[in-house]
């Protein structure tokens, strides 16, 4: 399973945003920009910016209410790539990540998901 886990609860109160502004891709990748809309249409479904995307599986973090986990079976790596490249569009940074993924992120260069999401 690809994971994004999404930033999406207030950590003074822990309700839940409609906006994130970090998000990390697997365990290794963080990213961080201008709020963008992001929410639940349906138990299926998440809605990150104007487009709503199909998962696999979304649920609390583990370890932190205030992180939602969306899962991506690995054969849908295309739906992981909208999603991160509609973050890089809207002027999204990578703060942490593998250096091959950190120094192409930053550079507006081919998003290297390997690096982020091996086996």
């Amino acid at each position: 399973m690809l994971a994004i886990y999404f930033a999406s609860h207030c950590p003074e109160t822990g309700q839940f945003m409609w906006t994130v502004e970090k998000v990390r891709l697997g365990i290794e990748a963080e990213l961080v920009g201008p709020p963008v809309v992001f929410s639940h249409p349906s138990v299926t479904r998440i809605r990150v910016g104007r487009t709503v995307y199909r998962h696999d599986g979304c649920h609390p973090a583990l370890g932190s209410m205030l992180w939602d986990t969306v899962e991506f079976h690995s054969d849908r790596i295309a739906v992981v790539e909208q999603i991160v490249g509609h973050l890089m569009h809207n002027g999204w940074e990578c703060v942490d990540g593998p250096a091959k993924f950190f120094e192409a992120w930053n550079d507006r260069g081919v998003i290297l998901l390997g690096e982020v999401y091996s086996d």
